[in-house]
């Protein structure tokens, strides 16, 4: 039993003896190659920075835009032409790209791409769209995005018909004003002419009234002198007379309640034409606005190249071949080390 505890620790302080050898057997064969390493790693990282400094330099160009609105819906929200998914859809899946490099090639003297690789993004809860081109070429690069502009341009026509529809329904409208307004004169004009007649009658009525108190009086009077025949032939005519004018009166009240009943239907028309009036030209107003939100393809940022070249990442390059090139360097010189070790073995 004792001996037994007496060769653990004596196997333990032997393991850990090894452990430090077997360290130190890196640590040597490391250092034996040392320049190797060295050598190999300083070359992957010239050789990285070599190859990204002679690399074409590329520049990223971002253009955002927004979709035509065609109408406004009941929210105020806007309606557009065509959504930026679709607008995407068809970027991506190179619609455009034949119309823009035959463009290009008209005033260009360079090797054009066989196609355009144009990256589209939606910002989060925005209806913008943001296209990205990467070239070498900046200025091949803005005229692709400045003809992709116009081509969307022209596929955007339906915003100058429903311009022109609802031009047209704005014209119709205000036609339809003007003639409420026609209406709406012709009927005060006739108010005031019926009111006109309604005074003049009335005015006749105040006059025949007068007239038959006169005769009225003249009539009593001739009663209440000696009813000799003239007065009582007098006094028939009077009464006769006073009949015909209660008669005449009667007549004209009669016209004048009925140019009454005519002048209360004649405002109500009129309320009606101003009704009427009034609604046109809040149809009208609608119209217009939906007609001034209206727009094409509405470039929120133009064309513009990095100020600095994306690609080639010439510090990141280096770094990564740096580091590469160690570990290709450390896994040689190991390599290296084992073959001297068992070059002289004789074979099993």
């Amino acid at each position: 039993m004792d001996e037994t505890q007496r060769r653990e620790p004596t196997r333990y302080r032997e393991e850990q003896f090894e452990d430090e050898i077997e360290l130190m057997d890196y640590l040597r064969v490391m250092w034996k190659w040392k320049y190797l390493i060295m050598a190999g790693t300083l070359i992957c990282a010239v050789a990285a920075g070599v190859i990204s400094f002679s690399t074409p330099k590329v520049y990223r160009i971002d253009m955002v835009i927004q979709p035509g609105i065609l109408t406004m819906n009941e929210a105020g929200k806007g309606v557009y032409v065509d959504s930026p998914k679709n607008i995407k859809a068809m970027i991506e899946a190179g619609t455009f790209d034949r119309v823009i490099l035959d463009h290009i090639g008209e005033s260009n003297n360079h090797v054009l791409p066989k196609s355009l690789k144009f990256k589209t993004n939606i910002p989060k809860n925005s209806n913008a769209l943001k296209v990205s081109y990467e070239t070498s070429n900046v200025k091949l690069g803005l005229k692709a995005l400045d003809h992709l502009h116009q081509l969307l341009l022209r596929n955007s026509e339906r915003v100058e018909y429903f311009r022109n529809r609802y031009e047209t329904q704005i014209g119709l409208k205000k036609d339809q004003v003007g003639d409420c307004e026609a209406r709406r004169r012709a009927l005060q004009q006739h108010i005031k002419n019926i009111q006109k007649r309604m005074d003049e009658l009335t005015s006749q009525i105040e006059f025949i009234r007068s007239k038959r108190n006169l005769l009225m009086k003249q009539r009593d009077k001739f009663f209440s002198n000696n009813t000799s025949e003239s007065n009582v032939l007098a006094a028939v005519l009077h009464t006769n007379t006073i009949q015909q004018n209660i008669a005449l009166e009667n007549t004209y009240r009669q016209e004048v309640n009925e140019y009454m009943t005519k002048i209360d239907d004649k405002k109500l028309n009129l309320q009606e034409l101003n009704s009427e009036s009034k609604r046109l030209s809040e149809e009208i107003k609608g119209l217009e606005s939906k007609k001034n939100n209206m727009q094409s393809i509405e470039i929120l940022q133009p064309p513009t190249a990095s100020a600095h070249p994306i690609k080639p990442k010439i510090k990141l390059n280096v770094m990564l071949a740096t580091v590469v090139g160690l570990f290709v360097m450390l896994f040689l010189a190991f390599f290296l080390e084992y073959i001297q070790r068992h070059k002289g073995e004789p074979g099993p």
